[in-house]
Protein backbone atom coordinates (compact mmCIF):
# COMPACT_ATOMS: atom_id res chain seq x y z
CA UNK A 1 0.00 0.00 0.00
CA UNK A 2 1.14 3.62 -0.63
CA UNK A 3 1.29 6.28 -3.01
CA UNK A 4 0.70 5.16 -6.27
CA UNK A 5 4.17 6.52 -7.51
CA UNK A 6 6.02 4.08 -4.49
CA UNK A 7 3.93 1.01 -5.22
CA UNK A 8 4.97 1.68 -8.51
CA UNK A 9 8.82 2.08 -7.89
CA UNK A 10 8.74 -0.78 -4.87
CA UNK A 11 7.10 -3.31 -7.32
CA UNK A 12 9.32 -2.73 -9.98
CA UNK A 13 12.43 -3.19 -8.20
CA UNK A 14 14.73 -5.81 -9.07
CA UNK A 15 15.04 -6.62 -5.27
CA UNK A 16 11.98 -6.84 -4.64
CA UNK A 17 10.48 -10.55 -5.50
CA UNK A 18 6.74 -10.72 -5.08
CA UNK A 19 3.85 -13.02 -6.54
CA UNK A 20 1.69 -11.27 -8.87
CA UNK A 21 -1.87 -11.64 -6.85
CA UNK A 22 -1.41 -9.33 -4.38
CA UNK A 23 -3.99 -6.48 -3.30
CA UNK A 24 -2.90 -2.76 -3.40
CA UNK A 25 -4.44 0.16 -1.65
CA UNK A 26 -3.38 3.78 -2.99
CA UNK A 27 -3.16 6.40 -0.63
CA UNK A 28 -3.10 10.32 -1.10
CA UNK A 29 -5.60 12.15 -3.44
CA UNK A 30 -3.51 12.32 -6.79
CA UNK A 31 -2.38 9.40 -8.96
CA UNK A 32 -0.33 9.51 -11.90
CA UNK A 33 -2.47 7.39 -14.87
CA UNK A 34 0.90 5.38 -15.79
CA UNK A 35 1.48 4.28 -12.24
CA UNK A 36 -2.03 2.39 -11.67
CA UNK A 37 -1.57 0.90 -15.15
CA UNK A 38 1.59 -0.02 -14.14
CA UNK A 39 0.50 -1.60 -10.91
CA UNK A 40 -2.23 -3.12 -12.65
CA UNK A 41 -0.71 -5.41 -15.36
CA UNK A 42 1.99 -6.59 -12.94
CA UNK A 43 -1.63 -7.42 -10.31
CA UNK A 44 -4.34 -9.49 -10.91
CA UNK A 45 -5.24 -8.70 -7.30
CA UNK A 46 -7.79 -5.22 -6.57
CA UNK A 47 -6.24 -2.05 -6.51
CA UNK A 48 -8.44 0.07 -4.63
CA UNK A 49 -8.39 3.91 -5.61
CA UNK A 50 -11.12 5.10 -4.13
CA UNK A 51 -9.24 7.90 -2.15
CA UNK A 52 -8.01 9.40 -5.32
CA UNK A 53 -9.64 12.89 -6.16
CA UNK A 54 -7.33 13.32 -9.32
CA UNK A 55 -5.96 11.32 -11.69
CA UNK A 56 -3.34 12.78 -13.91
CA UNK A 57 -2.02 11.75 -16.81
CA UNK A 58 -1.99 11.44 -20.96
CA UNK A 59 -5.67 11.15 -22.70
CA UNK A 60 -4.31 7.53 -23.23
CA UNK A 61 -2.74 6.36 -19.93
CA UNK A 62 -6.35 7.95 -17.96
CA UNK A 63 -8.75 6.47 -20.61
CA UNK A 64 -6.86 3.18 -20.15
CA UNK A 65 -7.97 3.72 -16.10
CA UNK A 66 -11.03 5.16 -16.21
CA UNK A 67 -11.71 2.41 -18.60
CA UNK A 68 -10.67 -0.71 -16.21
CA UNK A 69 -13.02 0.40 -13.85
CA UNK A 70 -16.53 -0.50 -15.10
CA UNK A 71 -18.44 -0.21 -12.25
CA UNK A 72 -17.55 3.08 -10.65
CA UNK A 73 -18.49 3.54 -6.97
CA UNK A 74 -18.69 -0.39 -6.60
CA UNK A 75 -15.68 -2.32 -5.50
CA UNK A 76 -14.52 -6.06 -7.50
CA UNK A 77 -13.06 -3.99 -10.46
CA UNK A 78 -9.34 -4.67 -11.13
CA UNK A 79 -9.00 -0.70 -9.93
CA UNK A 80 -11.63 0.63 -8.05
CA UNK A 81 -12.32 4.47 -7.81
CA UNK A 82 -14.97 6.38 -6.88
CA UNK A 83 -17.91 8.71 -8.80
CA UNK A 84 -16.40 11.96 -8.17
CA UNK A 85 -13.23 12.07 -9.09
CA UNK A 86 -11.61 14.17 -11.32
CA UNK A 87 -8.77 14.34 -14.47
CA UNK A 88 -5.93 16.65 -14.95
CA UNK A 89 -4.55 15.99 -19.15
CA UNK A 90 -0.94 16.69 -19.03
CA UNK A 91 -0.59 16.00 -23.35
CA UNK A 92 0.85 18.18 -25.82
CA UNK A 93 0.71 19.10 -29.49
CA UNK A 94 -2.58 17.76 -30.84
CA UNK A 95 -5.48 15.70 -29.28
CA UNK A 96 -8.00 13.72 -30.77
CA UNK A 97 -11.33 15.70 -29.83
CA UNK A 98 -13.41 12.18 -30.10
CA UNK A 99 -11.30 10.81 -27.55
CA UNK A 100 -11.71 13.71 -25.64
CA UNK A 101 -14.97 14.22 -25.48
CA UNK A 102 -15.33 10.02 -24.85
CA UNK A 103 -13.47 10.47 -21.70
CA UNK A 104 -15.32 13.65 -20.54
CA UNK A 105 -18.55 11.51 -20.79
CA UNK A 106 -16.67 8.90 -18.45
CA UNK A 107 -15.45 11.44 -15.92
CA UNK A 108 -17.67 12.50 -13.06
CA UNK A 109 -15.80 15.70 -12.33
CA UNK A 110 -13.92 18.23 -14.35
CA UNK A 111 -11.51 17.35 -17.37
CA UNK A 112 -9.03 19.74 -16.87
CA UNK A 113 -6.47 19.69 -20.22
CA UNK A 114 -3.45 21.63 -18.57
CA UNK A 115 -1.36 22.65 -21.84
CA UNK A 116 -2.81 24.72 -25.32
CA UNK A 117 -3.02 21.81 -27.17
CA UNK A 118 -4.79 21.50 -30.67
CA UNK A 119 -7.54 19.41 -31.01
CA UNK A 120 -8.46 17.57 -34.29
CA UNK A 121 -11.33 15.73 -36.02
CA UNK A 122 -14.68 16.87 -37.48
CA UNK A 123 -15.68 20.07 -36.68
CA UNK A 124 -18.48 18.99 -34.72
CA UNK A 125 -16.66 16.72 -31.92
CA UNK A 126 -14.46 20.29 -31.60
CA UNK A 127 -17.45 22.14 -31.03
CA UNK A 128 -18.72 19.67 -28.59
CA UNK A 129 -15.33 19.91 -26.92
CA UNK A 130 -15.94 23.69 -26.73
CA UNK A 131 -19.53 23.46 -25.54
CA UNK A 132 -18.32 21.26 -23.05
CA UNK A 133 -15.76 23.86 -22.01
CA UNK A 134 -18.58 26.53 -21.93
CA UNK A 135 -20.51 24.43 -19.54
CA UNK A 136 -17.37 23.68 -17.19
CA UNK A 137 -17.38 19.82 -17.61
CA UNK A 138 -14.47 20.36 -19.70
CA UNK A 139 -11.42 22.56 -18.88
CA UNK A 140 -9.57 23.82 -22.18
CA UNK A 141 -6.84 26.41 -22.39
CA UNK A 142 -8.35 29.80 -23.67
CA UNK A 143 -6.16 29.12 -26.50
CA UNK A 144 -6.37 25.74 -27.66
CA UNK A 145 -6.05 25.20 -31.08
CA UNK A 146 -8.48 22.95 -33.50
CA UNK A 147 -7.43 21.67 -36.92
CA UNK A 148 -10.54 20.87 -38.51
CA UNK A 149 -10.50 17.26 -40.54
CA UNK A 150 -11.13 17.09 -44.49
CA UNK A 151 -15.40 16.95 -45.18
CA UNK A 152 -18.49 18.95 -44.80
CA UNK A 153 -18.98 21.28 -41.70
CA UNK A 154 -21.76 22.85 -40.10
CA UNK A 155 -21.22 27.09 -40.00
CA UNK A 156 -22.87 26.89 -36.41
CA UNK A 157 -19.96 24.47 -34.98
CA UNK A 158 -17.11 27.16 -36.35
CA UNK A 159 -19.02 29.81 -34.77
CA UNK A 160 -18.98 27.72 -31.73
CA UNK A 161 -15.41 26.65 -32.10
CA UNK A 162 -14.02 29.65 -32.14
CA UNK A 163 -16.09 31.70 -29.58
CA UNK A 164 -14.18 29.66 -26.96
CA UNK A 165 -11.09 29.83 -27.98
CA UNK A 166 -8.23 32.94 -28.93
CA UNK A 167 -6.49 30.98 -31.54
CA UNK A 168 -7.07 30.39 -35.37
CA UNK A 169 -8.75 27.38 -36.58
CA UNK A 170 -7.77 25.83 -39.05
CA UNK A 171 -10.19 24.83 -41.50
CA UNK A 172 -8.49 24.60 -44.81
CA UNK A 173 -9.42 20.61 -45.50
CA UNK A 174 -12.94 21.87 -45.27
CA UNK A 175 -14.61 20.91 -48.24
CA UNK A 176 -18.39 22.69 -47.72
CA UNK A 177 -19.70 24.70 -44.96
CA UNK A 178 -23.13 24.45 -44.61
CA UNK A 179 -26.05 26.46 -42.93
CA UNK A 180 -28.00 29.36 -42.92
CA UNK A 181 -26.56 32.33 -44.95
CA UNK A 182 -25.83 34.52 -41.82
CA UNK A 183 -24.33 31.37 -40.23
CA UNK A 184 -22.28 30.51 -42.88
CA UNK A 185 -21.51 34.39 -43.76
CA UNK A 186 -20.15 35.27 -40.04
CA UNK A 187 -17.83 31.45 -39.84
CA UNK A 188 -15.97 32.49 -43.77
CA UNK A 189 -15.51 36.27 -42.20
CA UNK A 190 -14.46 35.52 -38.88
CA UNK A 191 -10.64 36.17 -37.90
CA UNK A 192 -10.09 33.37 -36.52
CA UNK A 193 -11.22 30.68 -39.04
CA UNK A 194 -8.81 29.91 -41.63
CA UNK A 195 -9.95 28.09 -44.76
CA UNK A 196 -9.58 27.93 -48.21
CA UNK A 197 -11.30 29.12 -51.38
CA UNK A 198 -12.49 25.73 -52.69
CA UNK A 199 -15.28 24.85 -50.76
CA UNK A 200 -19.07 24.66 -51.44
CA UNK A 201 -22.02 25.89 -49.65
CA UNK A 202 -25.71 24.83 -48.94
CA UNK A 203 -27.91 27.07 -47.46
CA UNK A 204 -30.32 25.82 -44.71
CA UNK A 205 -33.24 28.26 -44.42
CA UNK A 206 -35.35 30.34 -46.69
CA UNK A 207 -34.02 33.76 -45.49
CA UNK A 208 -30.94 35.07 -46.75
CA UNK A 209 -29.86 38.98 -47.15
CA UNK A 210 -27.85 40.23 -50.38
CA UNK A 211 -24.78 41.21 -48.21
CA UNK A 212 -24.69 37.52 -47.03
CA UNK A 213 -25.30 35.93 -50.28
CA UNK A 214 -22.31 38.30 -51.94
CA UNK A 215 -20.07 37.89 -48.89
CA UNK A 216 -20.52 34.19 -49.18
CA UNK A 217 -19.75 34.16 -52.97
CA UNK A 218 -17.10 35.93 -52.45
CA UNK A 219 -15.18 33.68 -50.26
CA UNK A 220 -15.30 30.78 -52.03
CA UNK A 221 -15.07 29.26 -56.22
CA UNK A 222 -17.29 27.33 -55.76
CA UNK A 223 -21.41 26.70 -55.92
CA UNK A 224 -23.43 27.94 -53.18
CA UNK A 225 -26.51 26.17 -53.27
CA UNK A 226 -29.48 28.54 -52.14
CA UNK A 227 -32.36 26.18 -53.40
CA UNK A 228 -34.25 26.54 -49.38
CA UNK A 229 -33.67 30.16 -50.11
CA UNK A 230 -36.94 31.70 -50.45
CA UNK A 231 -36.42 35.26 -49.50
CA UNK A 232 -34.00 38.12 -50.22
CA UNK A 233 -34.03 40.99 -48.09
CA UNK A 234 -31.24 44.17 -47.59
CA UNK A 235 -30.80 47.41 -49.29
CA UNK A 236 -31.31 48.07 -52.58
CA UNK A 237 -27.64 48.03 -53.30
CA UNK A 238 -27.10 45.01 -51.41
CA UNK A 239 -29.43 43.10 -53.36
CA UNK A 240 -27.88 44.23 -56.51
CA UNK A 241 -24.74 42.99 -55.80
CA UNK A 242 -26.33 39.36 -54.86
CA UNK A 243 -27.67 39.99 -58.59
CA UNK A 244 -24.31 39.65 -59.95
CA UNK A 245 -22.91 37.12 -57.74
CA UNK A 246 -21.20 34.59 -60.06
CA UNK A 247 -22.32 31.40 -58.23
CA UNK A 248 -25.15 31.72 -56.03
CA UNK A 249 -28.19 29.24 -57.13
CA UNK A 250 -31.32 29.57 -55.63
CA UNK A 251 -35.09 28.30 -56.53
CA UNK A 252 -37.47 30.30 -59.13
CA UNK A 253 -40.12 31.42 -57.08
CA UNK A 254 -37.96 33.87 -54.80
CA UNK A 255 -38.94 37.00 -53.43
CA UNK A 256 -37.21 40.33 -52.70
CA UNK A 257 -37.07 42.29 -49.60
CA UNK A 258 -35.41 45.75 -50.55
CA UNK A 259 -34.98 47.65 -47.58
CA UNK A 260 -38.57 48.16 -46.14
CA UNK A 261 -40.31 47.49 -49.79
CA UNK A 262 -41.64 43.90 -49.90
CA UNK A 263 -42.08 42.77 -53.50
CA UNK A 264 -45.73 42.14 -53.86
CA UNK A 265 -45.18 38.36 -55.72
CA UNK A 266 -42.43 36.52 -56.30
CA UNK A 267 -39.60 37.05 -58.98
CA UNK A 268 -40.34 34.57 -62.17
CA UNK A 269 -36.59 34.41 -62.21
CA UNK A 270 -33.96 34.82 -59.35
CA UNK A 271 -31.36 35.35 -61.78
CA UNK A 272 -28.31 37.52 -63.04
CA UNK A 273 -29.36 41.25 -64.39
CA UNK A 274 -28.87 45.07 -63.81
CA UNK A 275 -30.95 46.41 -61.94
CA UNK A 276 -33.05 49.12 -64.26
CA UNK A 277 -35.14 50.87 -61.23
CA UNK A 278 -33.56 53.44 -59.38
CA UNK A 279 -31.69 52.43 -56.76
CA UNK A 280 -33.38 55.33 -54.15
CA UNK A 281 -36.82 54.90 -55.28
CA UNK A 282 -36.41 51.28 -54.38
CA UNK A 283 -34.79 52.29 -50.85
CA UNK A 284 -37.65 54.63 -50.07
CA UNK A 285 -40.08 51.83 -50.40
CA UNK A 286 -41.41 52.40 -54.08
CA UNK A 287 -43.71 49.99 -55.36
CA UNK A 288 -42.17 48.61 -58.57
CA UNK A 289 -42.55 45.70 -60.54
CA UNK A 290 -40.21 43.20 -59.15
CA UNK A 291 -39.06 40.64 -62.54
CA UNK A 292 -37.98 44.58 -63.36
CA UNK A 293 -35.10 43.80 -60.88
CA UNK A 294 -33.26 40.64 -61.51
CA UNK A 295 -34.20 39.55 -65.13
CA UNK A 296 -32.16 37.05 -66.81
CA UNK A 297 -32.77 33.87 -66.77
CA UNK A 298 -29.66 31.02 -66.85
CA UNK A 299 -30.25 27.20 -66.18
CA UNK A 300 -28.00 25.95 -64.11
CA UNK A 301 -27.14 22.20 -65.62
CA UNK A 302 -29.80 21.69 -67.71
CA UNK A 303 -32.53 22.26 -64.68
CA UNK A 304 -34.67 24.75 -65.45
CA UNK A 305 -36.24 24.97 -61.88
CA UNK A 306 -32.75 26.65 -60.73
CA UNK A 307 -31.76 29.70 -61.78
CA UNK A 308 -28.14 31.84 -60.85
CA UNK A 309 -27.86 35.04 -59.31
Amino acid sequence: NGSAANVHTVIDHAQVNHDTNFTVTISGTSAAAADLKAIDAITSGIITATGVETITGSLSDVGDVVDVDTNKGNAGQQIDIDTDFNVTLSDTGTMSASALNTLNGKVPGTVTVTNAVTLTGSASDIATAASADNAGTLALASNFGATVSTGAVDAADLITIYGQTSATINATGVTAINGTATAVATAINHAQVNHDADFTVTLSEAAATGLELTQIDAATNQVVDGLLVTTISGTASQVAAAAVAHAVYIAMSCAVVVGVAIAATPIAACTVAVVPVAAAAVAAGTTADPTSLLRLHLPWMGQTMVDRL
